[in-house]
């Protein structure tokens, strides 16, 4: 495991797993000079091996204190009760001053030495670099040998009852050497013990060291995890209780954090190993059913059930490849469904903007509010408790799309539909990707291009408004939604000289450009790049151009009409170009509402192509993410052949995960306490039409009740509660797809009183004791089903779309009449209605 800061904002990081590596206390204290003096200071490096150069922690410590800290938590603390302390005679005592006891490193066996002052600049110089390359921009590291696999070797915390501030300022220096070399020298050459208390010691089960890793939350080794309770919770609950009240103790430590995020998703991913060891046909490879007998014997189930999933298993852990890809298949599936949506807006964090996340988080440490403060002391702040930060943002962002965009004003429009999700970056702060859909908007290429464009016109604007008239507007705007012009060069990227495509055209209207034919076109590429490149040499070469787009353009000699035929000219997709003066060519679209409500940067955009939206929100992750998806089906692919069986395929996809991961620390909170990813309007339910789909065995537990020949193995799923609706006037004619988008399963059974009440059609039982379902009081859910295309199967295509919208009442609904399902499509009859009219 690495800890490291991060850039810009001074929060922490990991990567890799999260591992605890029992210390040897009793040897580690032996280790301290033995001095009377109360006052006796010694510099202590604390290192993950000795051969190491780099160090993980390195404090002035006073060695009286170390002994009275041990002696303590070997009074009160069950976890260190076996260990030995040699009291402290008059024999054993040193002078401090003498050089006897310390000078330069210790020499023993778990001490190291550095030789000379060009040695230390040299391997301080190294480690720093060394660690610079394998994560942003960290402190001094460990330096590992090439002969030694840094990623196998335990990760140790500092379990010594010292006071250490081990958080970093703004970057306003590189890693590469250290601010105050001399200083650095001198600390480094002058009387340092090394220590390594974790060297050579075995790795302990992660589930069973929290007392023992966090002594200073823990000082008597109760009220952890593992101990055992009457009412026994999960480690989210228990987590979440650690960290979320007003006491800040744990919310303030970073590595208590990743411990927590840790072992909550070990403990999810263990589980979901298991359910998916669970999953099966109900039939053999031979064909035969499988029954009660076979799914007991552990030999034979195990040839019988796993189904081998890949890394899918890890769909229900947050952020991780296959989550995104669940979400990325919801988002289609409501395309499909719901219509292209209307309106496509990001909000980025501004927490300088924001000052109640300072004074919260002050209040809580019960500390003042000065009235000034710099952008260090900023970044220590939220560092100091990142949780109350995360739950900040969270609680805004939820104000601006309930109380904001939701609201009866309607800024945007009346919203009938929304996705949203949390992206991280390296700036550590999250922000906002959504898609609205509004109500009786115009839809691009089925209303007129005037309509669309007057209603964009309504809610987007991109021009610096006046400041005599809107002071507040115009210094939002003028501070977060102009893009910088002086740090542009330094973002060159694909060629080009700024990003995010600034500066953006000046137009005298707003119009949507579509991509044509050649032979469509009104103007050939050479003649419109030669208009463009003119209009922005205009700009380039004369900083004092007119704030009249008309003017512009007469300059140059180009109309709008011109421009519009040569944007159309050069690109190859339908682009959407807003009306700008010159002086707003750097402003980014904004709407006036949302932008004073949120205060921070925000982009808002019709959206034209639906599917290239979905794409971006997708695909827009964390470098880490991205690189962790390409990691994981490397893995998947190149897994060893001797891993036959899909639970060791699976132990091994976790194994390369948690090694691989990098987290920081708003991202361990936003895990941990279950705040929102990503949030929808609609529930997304997935329809298994598959005749030989997969289904859940019964737990253990369970399947000991059944005989040996029983067939009831299985866990119902949606097609099983639907075979078992009631066939009243309500739900006899009800297809599967109506059943699933329009009712709300739940495993109880409705009263016997309510029964006969008003609410029948609303609530109903299901036979076979499987519960009820209750109709859904707001938004019916969007339906998602393995889809068939008609060229590739056509049995299975007219097969798969009569189970979603042809009612029925057994497994197999074809009648014998009809020889394939393509035949009862095409000429079947549901009654007196033709099949393909209703499937229709």
């Amino acid at each position: 495991m690495k800890i490291v800061t991060l850039p810009k904002s001074a929060q922490k990081g990991i990567h890799g797993a999260v591992v605890c590596v029992q210390s040897s206390i009793a040897d580690t204290v032996q280790q301290l000079p033995r001095t009377m003096a109360d006052g006796s200071l010694i510099k202590v490096k604390l290192k993950r091996k000795l051969e190491y150069k780099g160090h993980h922690l390195f404090q002035t410590v006073n060695s009286n204190r170390i002994y009275e800290a041990a002696t303590y938590l070997k009074t009160l603390n069950p976890h260190y009760r076996d260990i030995e302390i040699v009291p402290i005679t008059a024999t054993e005592t040193s002078d401090p001053n003498s050089g006897t006891a310390d000078s330069a490193c210790v020499n023993s066996p778990v001490t190291t030495t550095c030789n000379s002052v060009s040695e230390l600049v040299q391997v301080s110089c190294h480690a720093d670099n060394s660690q610079e390359v394998q994560i942003h921009n960290s402190c001094p590291g460990d330096l590992v040998p090439d002969s030694t696999d840094q990623s196998t070797q335990p990760h140790t915390t500092n379990t010594m009852n010292v006071t250490t501030n081990n958080e970093t300022s703004a970057p306003l220096f590189t890693c590469l050497q250290p601010v105050n070399i001399a200083q650095y020298v001198v600390e480094e050459y002058d009387n340092i013990l090394c220590l390594a208390p974790g060297q050579n010691q075995q790795l302990v089960s992660i589930f069973k060291s929290e007392g023992q890793a966090f002594v200073t939350l823990f000082p008597d080794g109760q009220n952890t995890y593992e101990q055992q309770r009457q009412v026994r919770i999960s480690p989210k609950r228990y987590f979440n209780a650690r960290l979320l009240p007003r006491d800040s103790r744990f919310a303030s430590n970073p590595e208590y954090t990743f411990f927590a995020q840790y072992t909550t998703e070990l403990h999810k991913i263990l589980s979901s190993i298991a359910i998916a060891m669970r999953k099966g046909s109900k039939r053999t490879s031979a064909g035969r059913l499988i029954t009660s007998s076979m799914l007991k014997d552990r030999q034979c189930v195990h040839q019988i059930l796993p189904k081998n999933d890949g890394y899918y298993f890890m769909k229900n852990i947050r952020r991780t490849p296959a989550y995104w890809e669940t979400i990325m298949r919801d988002l289609f599936a409501m395309v499909r469904q719901l219509g292209v949506p209307t309106w496509f807006c990001s909000f980025s964090a501004a927490d300088r903007r924001w000052p109640e996340i300072v004074e919260s988080i002050l209040e809580q440490q019960r500390k003042p509010v000065p009235k000034q403060i710099d952008w260090s002391t900023h970044c220590q702040i939220i560092s100091g408790n990142p949780v109350t930060a995360a739950r900040m943002f969270e609680h805004r962002m939820q104000a601006l799309i309930h109380e904001g965009i939701l609201s009866p004003s309607l800024p945007m429009g009346e919203v009938v539909d929304y996705f949203h999700r949390v992206e991280f970056q390296q700036r550590v702060w999250p922000h906002i990707h959504c898609l609205f859909s509004i109500e009786d908007a115009p839809k691009f290429g089925h209303s007129p291009d005037p309509d669309v464009i007057s209603f964009i016109d309504q809610c987007v604007l991109c021009h610096m408004p006046s400041e005599a008239e809107n002071p507040v507007l115009h210094e939002i705007v003028k501070n977060v939604q102009t893009h910088s012009k002086t740090h542009s060069k330094s973002f060159k990227k694909g060629g080009k000289m700024y990003r995010f495509n600034f500066p953006k055209l000046p137009s005298q209207k707003t119009f949507i450009s579509r991509s044509t034919s050649a032979d469509n076109k009104n103007m050939d590429k050479t003649t419109a790049a030669e208009l463009l490149k003119k209009l922005w040499d205009s700009f380039y070469s004369d900083t004092s151009y007119p704030n009249n787009t008309g003017e512009v353009f007469k300059r140059c000699g180009i109309t709008q009409e011109q421009l519009e035929q040569s944007v159309q000219t050069t690109l190859t997709k339908e682009t959407l170009f807003y009306q700008r003066k010159p002086s707003d060519i750097w402003i980014n679209n904004y709407n006036t509402t949302l932008l004073q409500a949120w205060n921070a940067n925000m982009d808002i955009q019709f959206v034209l192509d639906a599917y290239s939206c979905i794409m971006y929100i997708v695909s827009y992750i964390s470098k880490a993410e991205r690189e962790m998806g390409t990691l994981l089906k490397n893995a998947q692919q190149h897994c060893p052949i001797f891993l036959i069986h899909p639970l060791h395929v699976g132990f091994h996809h976790v194994l390369f995960y948690l090694n691989n991961r990098e987290v920081i620390v708003m991202v361990s909170v936003y895990r941990i306490s279950g705040m929102h990813m990503k949030q929808c309007s609609r529930q997304v339910i997935f329809i298994p039409i598959d005749p030989d789909n997969h289904r859940l065995s019964l737990p253990l537990s369970q399947l000991q009740k059944r005989e040996e020949d029983s067939e009831e193995v299985w866990l119902p799923n949606l097609i099983d509660k639907y075979l078992q609706r009631p066939l009243n006037d309500t739900f006899r004619t009800m297809c599967l797809a109506t059943f699933a988008s329009d009712y709300r399963y739940s495993s109880t059974t409705q009263p016997r009183e309510k029964r006969n009440s008003h609410t029948t059609d609303n609530t109903a039982n299901l036979g076979n004791g499987l519960g009820s379902v209750k109709k859904r009081a707001k938004k019916s859910a969007v339906i998602r089903y393995p889809r068939v295309r008609i060229q590739y199967d056509r049995e299975k295509y007219y097969y798969s779309i009569m189970r979603l919208y042809l009612p029925f009442t057994k497994t197999h609904f074809r009648p014998p009449e009809y020889s394939t399902y393509e035949d009862y499509f095409l000429n079947g009859m549901y009654g007196d209605t033709p099949v393909h009219e209703i499937v229709a």
